[in-house]
This record gives C-alpha cells, sequence and structure tokens, in this order.
C-alpha cells in the first residue's frame, strides 16, 4: 500500500508521517517539529541532507560562520 510503504522512514532530519496524495507527496516531520511536504523523489536520495527551512537556515548560518572564523568547511550533516 503506498500510503503506509514509507512512513517511519527518517531521512537526515525529517521522518515520513503520511502520505500526501494529491501529487504523491509525503509528509514529514523535521527533529524541530515543523511538518514539511517533500516529493517522493526526496526519499531515493538517501545521501544528501535534508531538513526544514528553518533548520536548514540555522545549520548554513552556523556552518558559514565556522568557515569564516577557523577556514574550514564542514558538511551541513556536522551542524544538524
Amino acid at each position: 500500500d503506498q500510503a503506509k510503504k514509507h512512513v517511519g522512514e527518517r531521512r537526515s532530519r525529517l521522518v515520513v508521517v503520511a502520505w500526501w496524495a494529491k501529487g504523491g507527496k509525503w509528509l514529514c516531520r523535521c527533529d524541530c517539529g515543523y511538518y514539511v511536504v517533500r516529493h517522493l523523489s526526496f526519499l531515493e536520495k538517501k545521501d544528501k541532507f535534508d531538513a526544514c527551512v528553518e533548520c536548514r537556515f540555522v545549520i548554513r548560518t552556523r556552518r558559514e560562520s565556522h568557515l569564516q572564523s577557523t577556514g574550514k568547511a564542514l558538511t551541513e550533516e556536522y551542524f544538524a
């Protein structure tokens, strides 16, 4: 059943909580508590980092600050 196939799967900070039948999208909950809608293709790219818009902003800001202060570029996952 499509609606239950991916429920509970985790990708980075997102967990699939429900199938959004309209357009074949998935409702996901970020670790911070916000909900986002993602296409099925996001589940297929397991090597890519993903989070809600708010978390991505905070993570990118921390990453850029760290790069400016140390000169070392770390991955987004490091700051998640």
